[in-house]
């Protein structure tokens, strides 16, 4: 059995769709920068903010010039 707080760490499937990749651009160099390890302060669709990182994210090919990112946000609970 856990112990402890936070035992339970929530995380999100976040994903981006149908961007020029201007546009994409400074979402995956926020991404790249903190390179999974750095957390960043985050709100969800449920509206509770917290800590999250992103160990890994998906960009997909360009169609018509339009870009999709998907990414996984994990909740931390130390910044």
């Amino acid at each position: 059995m856990p112990d402890g707080l936070n035992v339970k760490a929530p995380q999100w499937n976040v994903t981006v769709s149908n961007l020029y990749a201007d546009e994409m651009a400074p979402i995956t160099a926020f991404l790249d920068a903190h390179q999974g390890a750095t957390s960043f302060y985050w709100t969800p669709p449920d509206g509770v903010q917290g800590y999250y990182r992103c160990p890994k994210y998906t960009l997909s090919p360009a169609v018509a010039n339009l870009r999709s990112l998907t990414a996984t946000f994990q909740q931390v609970f130390t910044p």
